[in-house]
């Protein structure tokens, strides 16, 4: 049997976080998903919707803007 390397799977995928995390939007869409993800966890939190429809219009335009917003 074929012996792979200890850490191969492991050195490929960190590889491939490297590389998305050195892409030039990052960190419109990481913002832009916490942004969201607020917005959810205070519609399980309370039950009301309104802070999930204003992160979303905050949030969704970051995500997908072909721009740098989040300044440094």
């Amino acid at each position: 049997m074929k012996k792979l390397g200890k850490n191969k799977g492991f050195r490929k995928f960190m590889m491939g976080v490297k590389r998305l995390t050195e892409h030039e939007l990052f960190r419109n869409k990481l913002y832009g998903s916490l942004l969201i993800l607020i917005g959810l966890v205070t519609l399980k939190l309370t039950g009301d919707i309104t802070v999930l429809i204003v992160t979303l219009l905050f949030g969704l335009p970051v995500i997908f803007a072909k721009e740098n917003v989040i300044v440094d």
